[in-house]
């Protein structure tokens, strides 16, 4: 028979994992609806059969990574079979997140890149290929 103090201590471990392994909010960086994590976050939007790929496209584009934001709303097209990962420069959520909240006050914010050519863009998995590419957004 399992005793109090046991039980206690299961649901406690029981809780603390799971309030420990959500996902971080980054809502201060981000603009209005639009969730995003890092791409290093251990536990991120990234669903994990792709999580190499992933990274193996931004490496190959040279990004880096410390700066690469994951977007939560991934799409996958049954038709075409492709899965759509939208990826994000810390600076670009910055700075779209200063513009909305300048609109708000009718003032223009200077802006404050850390590195130069910030992005925003999608990868592109091939589901019949096995390929990803980055497509920058225009």
């Amino acid at each position: 028979m399992i005793s109090k103090f046991s039980l206690s201590l299961f649901f406690f471990f029981l809780v603390n994992n799971t309030l420990f392994s959500q996902i971080k909010s980054y809502s201060d960086i981000s603009p209005k609806g639009i969730e995003v994590c890092s791409i290093l976050d251990s536990v991120n939007y990234v669903p994990d059969s792709l999580k190499q790929i992933v990274c193996s496209t931004l490496k190959a584009k040279g990004f880096d990574f410390t700066k690469c934001f994951v977007d939560k709303r991934i799409s996958i097209d049954e038709k075409e079979k492709k899965i759509y990962i939208h990826i994000w420069d810390i600076d670009y959520l910055i700075e779209s997140r200063n513009l909305e909240r300048s609109s708000r006050k009718h003032k223009i914010m200077p802006s404050q890149v850390t590195h130069s050519g910030y992005y925003g863009g999608e990868i592109v998995y091939d589901i019949n290929t096995k390929t990803a590419k980055f497509l920058e957004d225009q």
